[in-house]
């Protein structure tokens, strides 16, 4: 049996979750009754990250190596400019300032703060291995260990890793009845005010 050390998030579930405390709050009601132990990974700063550590949980603030950040600290969309940084350069020297200043500068220009317990580089992003490569030899470089965070001083630690998209099936299902109900209450304050 391989332990369950982690959960995250995935897409829209991952992204409605930052800012949505109903949903939220819902998730972290479901680690709690499953496995109160496991490790919640999550945007740094979001309000599902400052609500599991507020119930005790253990959380691991992720950063995005590839991603833009809005003045709100939620990542740009990607409809937006700014959206992606394209250049594995630019990526590291944006995963230094967040590890090393606690600090990223927005799309607008404004520098806000960050933690940055976890680094993510998309899978999917055509330049994934590049990224990867150019951000950890450039973290090694300026002395900042690179290493798995179960087990160790995690929150002084980075983990660089390469989306696997891995969804509990318990958080599918919360986000389906979730989901549902959510729109079919915003329906019904349509029609009431239609």
């Amino acid at each position: 049996d391989v332990p369950l050390q982690h959960i995250k998030l995935h897409g829209a579930f991952y992204n409605t979750a930052w800012v949505e405390p109903r949903l939220a709050d819902a998730v972290l009601d479901g680690i709690e009754a499953m496995n109160p132990g496991v490790y919640i990974m999550a945007l740094s700063g979001s309000y599902i990250a400052t609500k599991a550590k507020q119930r005790g949980l253990k959380v691991i603030q992720e950063v995005f190596a590839d991603r833009g950040y809005t003045e709100q600290g939620t990542l740009v969309p990607r409809n937006q400019e700014g959206a992606f940084i394209k250049d594995p350069q630019e990526a590291l020297e944006r995963i230094l300032q967040m590890i090393q200043k606690g600090t990223v500068v927005t799309n607008t220009g404004k520098e806000i703060e960050i933690v940055a317990d976890s680094v993510c580089v998309h899978g999917d992003n055509p330049s994934a291995l590049a990224f990867t490569a150019t951000i950890r030899e450039g973290l090694e470089k300026a002395g900042i260990e690179v290493c798995h965070f179960i087990g160790r001083d995690w929150v002084q630690a980075v983990l660089i890793a390469v989306m696997t998209w891995l969804v509990v099936y318990v958080f599918n299902i919360i986000w389906v009845v979730w989901n549902d109900s959510f729109y079919k209450s915003r329906a019904k304050v349509i029609d009431l005010s239609a």
